[in-house]
């Protein structure tokens, strides 16, 4: 009977370390993965950003070669 209880109160202990070992392995995944998704967010905001800034210095580049354009074309009229 005494080894029995035993059994019992082994298995137990077994069943709340594997309980302990499982949360704290899910906090510590969950954990990793909101690090890279933020690490992803923030790598494609910084891109779109990029972006954004090439965009307008395309378009400034237009504008300035646009004016040039029509700077010279006025003056030979």
């Amino acid at each position: 009977m005494q080894t029995w209880i035993t059994l019992v109160l082994h298995n137990l202990q077994r069943e709340r370390e594997l309980l302990i070992n499982n949360t704290t392995l899910r906090a510590h995944l969950h954990k990793k993965h909101t690090f890279h998704r933020q690490k992803s967010l923030q790598q494609k905001e910084e891109e779109e950003q990029s972006f954004s800034s090439l965009q307008k210095f395309d378009d400034t580049a237009a504008v300035q070669k646009a004016a040039s354009w029509l700077s010279k074309n006025l003056m030979m009229l």
